[in-house]
């Protein structure tokens, strides 16, 4: 359900699999939602994608909600049929994922299942959700998670050890590589001759933002010549801009909404450090990686992450960042404070950053294990 041109995390990496797995030679079809610039982005692929007609958002009543899923089921079984399909690979468990893992066991075609965390926090543990959706998950030949807390996660349905494979998410060094801003871009993004700092994410609670935006104003008092970018657009993003607004940071912050391609590379450039540190909120609302972290460390920039989920897999405290305590702001200050100032640090930092995505965190490195695993199901 997550798929691009839907920006996220989630879709990015359920495209890198597709295009991966095609280059290396499957014939991949992708089945995905119907989205705004889905028929462009599709005619870019070099692989097969097939929509989903997802209707009227609005129609919200549950015999709607019913026929929509339906719809989706239906879409699925299409391709499928038209297609020899020897393994079913799904970009994440909700749903839709429920009912083609549903129709993959009963046709004896093998699926393996890609984990997120969000699907996997409390509601799961405490026996919230279908006994089916953790009996599919729990029959998948493969279950890949993004992170070891992710993975912990699964094994507390009952998915044993033997199924579960780390697959850390990625980033194309290509598409994120370190490079100089011109003071006239600079200008254009009124930080010329300003410390930069940077929040890429989706605008809401668990983020973080309202910590980093009140440690701003600390973080000002040493540094004066500070501003704070935040680039993404979400539900919380008027309660922010009037958290801004109340705290006094003025033209200190600016909020940029959601940027993609040039733009946000423009913004990682740009930025001296990345700041992101999520919270856990109740209900296992948690941050279980953060692709975002290696973005800015494979612009060679160094990264701050809170301490909980599968942030501290995604920024080693020490190596390619700072791992902070989200609820303390004063924690937070000195960590930005300290990359804004340790010059010599912070370029360490940023550059263990980008060597470790070359090496081990990259797309292709990811697809290739992805890819090898499932190659030896079909022995």
């Amino acid at each position: 359900m997550d798929f691009k041109p839907k920006p996220g995390g989630i879709a990015e990496y359920s495209h890198q699999v597709a295009r991966g797995l095609s280059r290396l030679g499957d014939h991949v079809v992708a089945v995905g939602p119907e989205v705004d610039g889905a028929e462009a982005f599709d005619r870019s692929c070099d692989y097969a994608v097939v929509r989903m007609n997802e209707g009227d958002p609005q129609r919200r009543q549950p015999w709607q909600r019913i026929e929509r899923h339906l719809a989706r089921r239906k879409t699925f079984l299409g391709a499928v049929r038209e297609h020899e399909v020897e393994h079913v690979f799904l970009g994440q468990w909700g749903l839709l994922s429920w009912a083609a893992a549903g129709w993959a066991y009963r046709k004896r075609v093998p699926y393996s299942v890609l984990v997120h965390g969000l699907e996997m926090t409390s509601e799961y543990r405490i026996g919230a959700r279908p006994p089916k959706a953790r009996q599919g998950l729990k029959r998948a030949e493969l279950v890949f998670t993004n992170s070891n807390f992710t993975a912990e996660a699964v094994r507390g349905i009952g998915v044993t050890s033997e199924r579960i494979r780390l697959a850390h998410p990625g980033v194309d060094p290509d598409d994120f590589s370190p490079g100089a801003v011109s003071d006239e871009e600079r200008k254009r993004l009124g930080i010329l001759g300003r410390k930069v700092v940077l929040t890429v994410c989706r605008l809401v609670g668990r983020k973080g933002v309202d910590r980093s935006l009140e440690a701003m104003v600390e973080v000002a008092k040493s540094v004066p010549n500070v501003t704070y970018l935040i680039a993404g657009d979400g539900p919380d993003r008027g309660r922010l801009e009037r958290l801004s607004s109340e705290l006094g940071l003025g033209e200190r912050v600016r909020f940029l909404g959601y940027i993609r391609g040039a733009e946000l590379l423009r913004a990682y450039r740009a930025c001296d450090c990345f700041l992101m540190p999520a919270l856990e909120r109740p209900g296992g609302d948690v941050e279980t990686f953060g692709i975002v972290f290696l973005e800015a460390n494979a612009c060679a920039k160094p990264a701050i992450a809170g301490c909980s989920g599968g942030m501290v897999e995604a920024v080693l405290d020490g190596e390619t960042g700072l791992v902070v305590n989200p609820e303390e702001v004063g924690e937070i200050v000195k960590a930005v404070k300290k990359l804004l100032k340790d010059r010599e640090l912070a370029q360490r930092l940023g550059e263990h950053g980008r060597k470790r995505v070359e090496e081990s965190l990259c797309w292709d490195a990811r697809v290739r294990q992805i890819h090898r695993e499932i190659q030896l199901l079909r022995g």
